[in-house]
Order: C-alpha cells, then structure tokens, then sequence
C-alpha cells in the first residue's frame, strides 16, 4: 500500500486546485472544499455498507418505527416485528405511504363487492396472465444476506423474482380476460400488474441502441432508423398504459400519485440534448443527400400542459409532491420550458438561481433527485455558456448547506460529470482523490451484497436504489442523521475524468498515465471492471490523440487487457473462455498453440485479478463491432505518429493491419450470414453463434498483436 500512496500523492499534487481571481470561481472552490469536508464528516460515522445502516437503524428505532406503521410490538417475534418494517419501508416513498395505501384500500374495497369469476372454459386465459404477471425467470442476483443470523433481509432475490416481465405479452393477456377484466383479479393481481407493467420498464429511457455510447457508431440513415423506432416503441407503451388506466377509471378504481407521476414521465419524455442533437444532424445530412424523411417528434411539453396537469394536481391534492415537481423539471429541461422551470424553481424557494421571485413560503423541499436535476441544467452548455457558472454555484452551496441532503453515490457521480463537462477537471479531480484514492474503505461484507454494492447490472441497481430508498424514507421518520454508510464508487464515479482525459483535444498532461491509474486503481481496490464503454473511450483517443504519452507499447498493453478481460467476464464454462476458467491458464496447457499464439501468452498475457462481479447477468466487456473498429483505427494511427523518421515502413504496416480488419470483416459477416433490413441477421443468433464471433475476434487481435509487436 505504501508504493500505492506515493502515486496517490503524486495523481494530486497534478490536481492541486488553481488560484482563480474571479468570484465564481473562488466560490465553486470554497464549495468543493466544504462539500469534501461534509461527505468525509459523515463517512467517519460510517456504520459500514448501507445494508449495516439500515440494519441498525432498524434495531435503534424499532419501537418508532413499529409505532409509525400501526405494527403491533407486543409479539415476542422480534424477526417478525423486524421484517414487516422492512416491508412497509420498501413500499415506496414514505411521504407518498398514505396515499398509496389509500388508492390500494379504494381498490380492494371495489374488487371485493363487485368481484366476478371466471367460468371453467375462461380459466385458462386468467392462468395465462398470472403467468404473464409472475414469469419464472431463473434468479441470476445473488442473494443479498448478511453474516449475522439476526438479519433476515433478502433483497436481490425478492426484487428479482418477478421483474422481468414481457410487457406486450402481459398487455395481451390482460385483455384476452372477459371484461370488465380487473373485476376478474384479486387486489393483489391488479396492484402487481399495475406496479409492475408502470414501473419495470427499463428499455423504455435508454434504448440499447440509440444511446449516448452509440452516437457516433451509426451512419445517418441507420441512427435516424433506429431513433424513429424507438419512438414507436415508446409510443406504443405508453398507448397501452394510457388505455389501462382509462379503462380503470372508467370502472371506478383510482389511481395514486406515484403511478400519475409515471404516466406523465412516459407520456412527454424527450432524449438528452446530446442525442436530439444526433437526430437533427442525422436529418440534416440526410436532406443535403436529397432524401425524403420523415421524422418522428417528441410528445410536446409546454407551460399550457404544464399549467394544467399542476391545476388539476393542486385540486387533489393541496399542492404539489417533490416528485411531481421534479419530474415537470426534468421535462422542462429537457423541452427547453424556461417559464416552466421559473415556476419549479419558485416552489421550491429557488427562483433567485434565475433572476426570479422566490415564494413568501417554500411550498416543496428539495431532494436528491432536484439537485442532480439543477446540477445538470445549470451546468449544461446550453446555460453555462450564455450565463456562467454562478447558478451552478449557487445550487451547489445550497446542497452543501441541507442538512438533510445525503450525497449518494448517484449525487457526487453527477457532480463530477458536471464538472468534467465545465472543463473543472481539478475540482473533480480533488474530490475523487480525497473520497476514494487517499483511503480505500474496508467493508465487511458477504461476496453477494459486495456484489450489489458495485451496481453493475440493472438488476443490482434496482436493488441498491431499494435500499437507499428504505434507508431514507427510516431517516425521515426518526429525523436519525447519525448513523451513515459508507459510500463506494462505482464506474460513473472514475467515467467523468477518464471521459475528460480521453478528449480528442484533451490538454492535460500526462493523460495516459491518469488513464491507465484510474482503470488499475478501480480494479485493484474497488474490483471494478474496465467496461466496453470505458475500453471506447481509451480506443478513441489512441485514434485521436496528438499527445504525448499515448504510445504503442501502451496500446498493446490495453489490447492484451481487453482480451483477458473479456474472457474473464464471458467466462461461463470452461468452453466459453479462451484461456480456462480456473485463472491458472490450465487450459493452454491442452491445446496446440501458434506461433502468434505464444507469442501473446508468453510476453503480454496477464492473468486477470478475481473481480467478483455478476457474470451470470451479462458480459461487461462486449466485443461489439464498433469497439473492434475502433481498436483496428487506433493501431493505424498510433503507427502513423510513432514513426515519423520511417514514413515508408509505418505505411506499410498501416496497409498490412488494414487487410488483417477487411479479412476479419469478410469473416465475421461469413459467420453471421445475410443481413436483413433491420440490421440483425436472417440466422438463429444463438449463444453457439456469438461464441463463434467471439473468438474471431479474440483470434484476430492476438494476430494484430503479434504484428506489430
């Protein structure tokens, strides 16, 4: 550890933060330096990992707790009394219990007078949607359990169950049954349909293919294509949750507010800037061509809807909930509705962050979610361009300032991406070395809730938003704030600056080198892996890059890892990795290896350290075309600047590796077989078909190796 600290030491003298004369700097200065001061305050109050905390406030506050939710406390079952606190804690946002209860109350009351049943010959359209509703998936999270036999919480397990569930198919059966169709189910049916086909959408916001990540991977044509079916897709989801709950209206049942939220986050959703940006040039690139095309639009938001929806909410229910109001701010945001956010702004007691009026009397707290919302717009391009970085400052000295505010992970992760994108590398830099370099948390927790804790997967993420959920909605029922946990990074904590070093025109010194320590120093004390995302960033400014420091020897170097890791992270069975899955390369020892082979075995093969990550849910290191694109585009350029005395030579090995990249194309596509219009092929894509793939690829980038080592 101490050769760890020396570099440590070194990562922040690069970072010291620089004198500024300006106001607003030396503003945004004092509030890093507080922020830091605040998060490092509470982490010495650490109770351990967030389950710990939740598992002592729990014991702490049971009387209270038992007391607030109406659970008898007479029993002598104290695991009883336990677990049904932690059921009602993870129902959902607290201040929204009653109301909910209310809504579910309303329902059951309705089913059970006017219940109908089934008969025989319609049963089996009831059996198909419990079905529908409970799919059997096999549960892939570990169990989330911990060492003491007092704790009986079991949350990946219980969340994971029933969570993947085939929206289309569930709406179908739904209305195979006889109508009235609710009056068909019992309250807990229609309460888990409704939660689970309103809340488990998760392809709904970011489409695995029109993403940030895959902006520049499309031609125009194709990204227009896939944007204009994502927007079907939307809009045929949100048409079948628009129909249900009409339906259920009209029979009589009432919704609650947390599923009102939700319809109208689906309902007027709009991309992040930097995707619509993609779209509108896509579109513009394609017109210059003279095409014809038909561009889908957003669903309009504006002051009349917002207006209307806000007087209709206020009519219910006095006033508007915190969650109503960030979710009109994130549509406000993101449709440009500066009157909008004016309104949200007054509130919540911030009008004066943009030349506003606040309220006599705030009408809202601020949250979490608020914050990240306002850290985002103020320190948007789009804002801090045309009005700088005061209100940005401003939100931030107000977030420092609450109280009652709890800097997650998620929080700090959006507070270095603002930064980063404000071209602040040095504050972000600071808070990163002083929250997660300078001392490495030693937490004592089981391989599955470690697991969890890293969020790698959606379902990990569900999980730990539970549990940050339960953990708040104990502090505002006990006003407890002594009892923290300990906060652990995760990728998007290290992504802003790595994201940052790897800029094409990027003028920090030394950027490599701080690559290189960020991705070794997440793998070595955190256990995080490198992602394909993460190894694009990397692969790009190789491509890019006219600084020093990004050579070839390093190139190779990240190559050899992606390999390693990639099999490490695919390494299902022994057949599916290339080098043996007891991380001994026993495996090498019984094939026939080639010359190109051992040569990469023996001088850049690394064995890759134990990561403990969910590999059951997924590879985290995908082979996709356009990485191996980018990694093929990054050899050429880097041999075009390492060789500049020996023109002749480096063209000649440019011209070499790019026929290697045409024959591993003509392979690939050989493998695939014929492509339809949608861009998936007409074959079976099966798991045997992408281990194909795989190790083509795997196969060509040793050889690529072997070429220019």
């Amino acid at each position: 550890m101490k050769a760890t600290k020396i570099i440590i030491r070194r990562f922040s003298a690069s970072v010291r933060i620089r004198q500024k004369s300006e106001p607003v700097r030396n503003r945004l200065e004092a509030a890093v330096a507080n922020f830091i001061s605040k998060v490092q305050k509470s982490q010495s109050k650490s109770s351990g990992s967030i389950l710990s905390a939740i598992d002592l406030l729990i014991d702490k506050h049971n009387e209270t707790l038992a007391a607030h939710f109406g659970i008898p406390h007479e029993t002598n079952d104290y695991l009883k009394v336990k677990q049904q606190i932690w059921d009602k804690l993870s129902v959902g946002d607290i201040s929204l219990a009653q109301d909910q209860e209310s809504v579910e109350a309303q329902r059951s009351n309705l089913l059970n007078s006017h219940s109908l049943r089934l008969s025989s010959s319609s049963s089996t359209s009831l059996s198909k949607f419990v079905k529908c509703l409970y799919p059997l998936h096999k549960s892939t999270s570990p169990s989330l359990s911990s060492s003491n036999s007092n704790k009986v919480l079991d949350i990946p397990s219980s969340l994971g169950k029933y969570e993947l569930i085939n929206h289309n198919q569930l709406h179908r059966t739904f209305y195979e049954l006889p109508s009235p169709q609710p009056f068909y189910l019992s309250p807990q049916h229609l309460n888990d349909f409704l939660h689970r086909f309103l809340f488990n959408k998760r392809d709904f916001i970011k489409s695995n293919i029109v993403s940030l990540s895959n902006l520049n991977h499309f031609a125009p044509y194709r990204f227009f294509e896939y944007y204009n079916q994502m927007l079907f897709k939307r809009q045929e989801y949100v048409s079948m949750v628009t129909k249900i709950l009409q339906d259920l209206q009209t029979y009589g049942f009432e919704t609650s507010l947390t599923e009102q939220n939700q319809i109208i986050f689906y309902t007027f959703f709009k991309d992040k800037a930097p995707i619509v940006h993609k779209i509108n040039e896509a579109v513009g690139k394609l017109k210059e061509l003279g095409m014809s095309v038909t561009q889908d639009a957003y669903p309009t938001f504006d002051l009349d809807t917002y207006n209307q929806l806000k007087e209709s909410m206020i009519a219910k229910y006095g006033k508007l909930h915190i969650s109503s109001l960030n979710i009109f701010l994130l549509h406000a945001i993101r449709h440009s509705q500066e009157s909008v956010i004016v309104d949200v702004l007054q509130q919540i007691g911030f009008a004066e962050l943009v030349g506003g009026n606040s309220l006599s009397e705030r009408l809202s707290t601020p949250d979490e979610t608020t914050f990240a919302l306002l850290f985002e717009y103020f320190s948007s391009s789009s804002y801090a361009s045309s009005k700088g970085l005061s209100s940005f400052v401003e939100v931030f000295e107000k977030a420092v300032a609450d109280k009652s505010l709890v800097f997650d992970v998620k929080l700090i992760n959006v507070l270095l991406k603002c930064l980063c994108e404000n071209e602040e590398l040095n504050f972000a830099e600071n808070i990163v070395s002083k929250l997660f370099l300078q001392e490495v948390p030693k937490l004592q927790v089981d391989e599955s809730e470690a697991v969890v804790l890293k969020q790698m997967s959606p379902r990990d993420k569900l999980a730990y938003k539970k549990l940050e959920l339960i953990y708040n909605n104990i502090r505002k029922v006990t006003n407890d704030f002594e009892i923290s946990y300990t906060i652990l990074p995760t990728e998007s904590t290290f992504k802003p600056l790595i994201s940052s070093y790897c800029l094409p025109l990027s003028n920090t010194k030394n950027s490599f080198r701080k690559v290189n320590y960020l991705t070794n120093f997440m793998e070595t004390y955190y256990k995080l892996p490198i992602t394909t995302r993460t190894f694009k960033l990397i692969f790009s400014k190789f491509e890019a890059s006219k600084e020093e420091g990004w050579e070839l020897f390093d190139l190779i170097n990240i190559t050899s890892k992606l390999i390693s890791l990639h099999d490490y992270s695919y390494n299902l069975s022994e057949d599916t990795s290339l080098f043996g899955t007891d991380g001994q390369f026993s495996k090498l020892d019984r094939i026939e290896k080639s010359s190109q082979l051992t040569n990469f075995i023996n001088n850049h093969l690394v064995k890759q350290i134990d990561l403990n990550i969910p590999i059951a849910q997924g590879s985290f290191v995908k082979l996709n075309d356009s990485l191996i694109t980018s990694v093929y585009h990054a050899f050429m350029e880097t041999i075009k600047r390492s060789a500049p005395n020996n023109k002749e030579g480096a063209d000649e090995l440019v011209r070499r590796i790019q026929r290697q990249y045409d024959s591993l194309r003509e392979r690939i596509n050989k493998s695939r077989g014929p492509v339809d219009q949608e861009g998936f092929t007409t074959t079976t894509r099966d798991i045997y078909a992408l281990d194909e793939l795989n190790y083509i690829k795997k196969a060509f980038l040793i050889d690529l190796i072997d070429v220019v080592g």
